[in-house]
């Protein structure tokens, strides 16, 4: 029961922050001589986006799952939202 209530805190925690635009990379860093802009890791497997992924891809899940008979398409579907969520936060 504490597990699934903390859970379901820090989901709600990175939800919050992710919308107001707290969190992920954006940091300064003093970085060494010879790294360059593009040397930087692309954070594309990261908590942040796991959470984003996760929030697209549940909540399609579930508000399509008695309006969508085959599951496979709702899986599908959901699957691209979550993709969405990602790309809206990456950019």
């Amino acid at each position: 029961m504490v597990y699934c209530l903390a859970n379901k805190f820090v989901f709600l925690l990175q939800t919050i922050l992710t919308f107001i635009g707290f969190g992920g990379a954006d940091a300064d860093v003093d970085m060494a001589e010879g790294h360059d802009v593009a040397d930087a890791p692309f954070e594309l497997f990261s908590l942040r986006n796991l959470i984003n992924f996760l929030l697209g891809f549940s909540w399609t899940g579930i508000s399509f799952y008695d309006s969508i008979e085959n599951k496979t398409i709702l899986i599908i579907i959901s699957v691209a939202v979550g993709i969405v969520f990602i790309a809206l936060f990456l950019f």
